[in-house]
């Protein structure tokens, strides 16, 4: 479970953080035009050429993503008036939280269970947990819970937090 939830953060960091490749670059060009002209063709990114004015910045558009798609782009594009926030750069925060709400939503999700499993089954546990201290081996309670009719997944569920309550 832990690799799991470590995997999860993972990729949620990993995403993050490839959305905002393309930014990252454009901003350590500079004011390089031929810089913002190769990150905009790398990346076939329209946007990419926004910072650049007048027919240099048509020039950078027309490379990116080709004549006829830069100009319907360029005939669709708003008019826009204060801040302007790059888009791989909202869907990167988007993304992150999501993740982060997803990763917390799970980790709920899985105390919960614990908490209803010990609250359950809290005599097969304290059976565990008493045959553990008086030393008897993992093996021998799991054959004695196993000829009882207690399932498997039940059974390690139950030594697993008889083991957390021995700590």
């Amino acid at each position: 479970m832990r690799k799991t939830v470590l995997m999860m953060v993972l990729a949620v960091l990993l995403t993050s953080f490839v959305y905002a490749t393309l930014e990252d670059e454009l901003v350590a060009c500079g004011n390089n035009v031929r810089c913002k002209f190769r990150v905009a063709d790398k990346y076939a990114d329209f946007d990419a050429c926004s910072s650049l004015e007048g027919q240099l910045g048509e020039n950078c558009e027309d490379l990116a993503v080709g004549e006829e798609e830069a100009e319907e782009l360029r005939s669709a594009r708003p008019e826009t008036t204060g801040l302007v926030v790059a888009t791989s750069a909202v869907a990167g925060i988007v993304v992150g939280v999501v993740g982060f709400l997803v990763l917390v939503f799970f980790l709920f999700l899985v105390s919960r269970k614990q908490k209803v499993f010990i609250n359950t089954h809290a005599d097969l546990i304290d059976y565990v947990n008493d045959s553990l201290k008086k030393n008897f081996s993992e093996e021998f309670i799991i054959n004695r819970l196993r000829n009882a009719g207690w399932k498997e997944s039940v059974i390690k569920e139950a030594i697993k937090d008889a083991n957390k309550l021995k700590k």
